[in-house]
């Protein structure tokens, strides 16, 4: 009997279901149940995923809360009965994995759920366990783990189950609010309860590859599973999460992020990168080489991934950073890439990161307008970048340019590039797009400096970024990474006093008030042309309207008049008008002006001849 079955076991074959690979002898399959040849990530059970996870040996489980003892009753209880309710706390226990250990040195608190034994959703004996782990992790102030999953399993919750997302809620808030990050990873399957109760309360959220979250299985529909199904890649799409990680590197990769976000003394495993090959990539392309290792941070948790900026953390020589980089490339839905621009602000304030936001701003597209929603969103980026308690670094690398980009210059230190440019939204049209404005509308980074708008020109090589690409982005990583170190000096009040103080004496230089007393007296000429322009109009249309009257009569005059169409009232610009804009205005008004003159005489002219 046992020879025959341990030849069934030696003869037994594991082939993978999606390639066909025999895994038998697959490495990457034994250590970490994934096809090492067309990566599908198997299911694992709690205890293993933890164990892969943390440092080797160091895991261990937390003590649950103390047994009450047995009544009366409970002892009078049958044998078998007791046996079953021993074997439901073992269910729980295997279920639900939650206790301490380590990740690159740094001590965690790691929740791990098990597919096959977390149902659709989570119970309470389950949340109370993960509450458990909550509690501790803020008594010892230590970084959450989560590894996600549920639905594989069909199990009758009670009423109770609708309660518990409240719950986690409410202590999950507790951990964040103390500064504590909590990440979580995840797997397939994942319910959709499982997800909105758990997996949404974390910082940064990533999945394994082929995780999909809202299954629920049923054996009377298991087809409603698959319909209703989220993949990671529409997930990664509209910002739900922030990546995806693979199994093998979720050990190094969650490293470097606790590294960074617990601000830990422990150096990060570092990746190599290449540069990029062709020369007029945009900064963002550069993000993996000169800020390594970089973890992204995408979509704005709403509903959408806006790739014209990207964010993410990583570490600008030796100091851990928040970085904002906008990508001249990337889409124009600028309601979106605020709210992501909120959403690492905020991440920043409460980890205590620096943040560096490097501006390279795309064209306006014409006409250029702001949508309601893009201006409740830029108050409120603004709002918090005033009070936010970090130093802000603004690096202008390309062109500072649209809502966006005059969003993100909005920094404690702000710098140009040599080669950098400041414009003004609607340069190259505005109005009227008959009439060019754009002369006057856009200033090199040298004439930013004297006027006051930044503070400091970041110098280039000899013949810019083209020619040697590395040694500019070099050079402003340098001049980041010492501006940072001149505003970590400062402590939080003072940076936040300091930065009103900068806003209130924006622009007070030589050249800049020069500049504000000319763009008055510009506005002034604007206006009195206007208004001599229509006194002139005026009164060569009383004298013509008195010759009139001469030859046809008054009476006879004001009845024409009462059937023409009324001249409207002319209101005085408003002095906050741009000076282009209010000279594309006098043109076209002295076009008007003339053509309606001269279309008046000729009425006149017709009407006397015919009577």
């Amino acid at each position: 009997m046992t020879e025959s079955t341990e030849s069934t076991i030696d003869d037994l074959e594991i082939t993978c279901p999606s390639c066909g690979q025999d895994l038998s002898n697959d490495v990457d399959f034994l250590t970490w149940r994934v096809c090492g040849h067309c990566g599908r990530h198997f299911s694992m059970p709690a205890i293993e995923r933890v164990n892969a996870i943390l440092d080797a040996g160091t895991f261990r489980p937390l003590r649950e809360a103390p047994v009450q003892p047995e009544r009366a009753d409970d002892v009078q209880a049958s044998a078998l009965d007791r046996l079953a309710s021993a074997r439901e706390r073992s269910v729980v226990q295997e279920a639900i994995v939650v206790g301490t250990g380590e990740i690159g040195g740094t001590a965690v608190i790691v929740i791990g759920l098990d597919d096959h034994l977390v149902g659709s959703q989570i119970g309470a004996l389950g949340a109370e366990k993960i509450i458990l782990a909550l509690d501790h992790a803020l008594t010892r102030r230590l970084p959450v783990i989560g590894i996600i999953a549920g639905g594989a399993s069909v199990i009758h919750t009670g009423p109770l189950a609708n309660v518990q997302g409240a719950r986690i809620a409410s202590m999950a808030a507790q951990v964040q609010a103390m500064g504590i990050p909590m990440i979580g990873i995840l797997t397939h399957p994942t319910s959709a309860a499982v997800f909105a109760a758990f997996g949404s309360v974390f910082d940064l959220i990533f999945a394994e590859p082929g995780t999909s979250v809202g299954v629920v299985w049923s054996p009377d529909r298991p087809i409603d599973a698959i319909l209703h199904a989220i993949p990671e890649s529409d997930l990664l799409e509209n910002g739900w999460i922030d990546g995806v990680m693979p199994r093998s590197e979720q050990h190094d990769r969650l490293a470097n992020i606790i590294a960074i976000v617990a601000r830990t003394d422990v150096k990060p495993a570092n990746e190599a990168h290449r540069l990029p090959t062709e020369l007029d990539r945009p900064l963002a392309e550069y993000l993996h080489v000169v800020v390594a290792p970089f973890t992204e941070m995408r979509g704005d948790r709403v509903e959408y991934d806006d790739r014209g900026v990207v964010t993410g953390i990583g570490r600008i020589n030796d100091i851990p950073a928040a970085l904002v980089v906008q990508d001249s490339r990337g889409s124009t839905n600028t309601t979106a890439a605020i709210r992501k621009i909120q959403r690492v602000a905020r991440f920043a304030g409460r980890f205590e990161l620096p943040l560096v936001m490097i501006v390279d701003g795309k064209e306006p597209e014409l006409p250029y307008s702001v949508t309601p929603g893009e201006s409740f969103a830029a108050a409120k980026l603004m709002t918090m970048m005033s009070v936010l308690p970090i130093p802000v670094v603004s690096v202008g690398a390309g062109k500072v340019q649209g809502t966006v980009a005059h969003l993100m210059m909005a920094g404690d230190r702000r710098m140009l590039a040599e080669h950098a440019s400041y414009r003004i939204d609607g340069g190259t049209g505005g109005w009227n797009p008959t009439i060019s404005t754009s002369r006057g509308r856009e200033w090199g980074a040298r004439e930013c400096l004297r006027m006051g708008i930044i503070d400091q020109v970041i110098e280039m090589p000899e013949g810019g970024v083209v020619a040697d690409p590395w040694m500019a982005v070099r050079l402003l990583q340098e001049d980041v990474h010492a501006a940072l170190v001149d505003l970590g000096k400062l402590g939080p009040h003072k940076l936040v006093e300091r930065r009103v103080q900068t806003n209130r004496d924006l622009g007070q230089t030589e050249e800049g008030i020069a500049a504000v007393l000319g763009e008055l007296r510009e506005w002034q000429d604007v206006q009195t042309s206007i208004s001599k322009s229509i006194d002139d109009w005026r009164t060569r249309l009383d004298e013509r309207m008195g010759a009139l009257d001469q030859r046809v009569g008054a009476s006879e005059r004001m009845e024409k008049l009462e059937s023409r169409i009324q001249l409207p009232s002319f209101q005085r610009p408003d002095l906050s008008e741009l000076g282009a804009r209010l000279k594309a205005r006098q043109e076209q008004l002295m076009i008007d002006l003339r053509e309606r003159t001269s279309r008046s005489d000729k009425d006149e002219i017709d009407e006397v001849d015919t009577e």
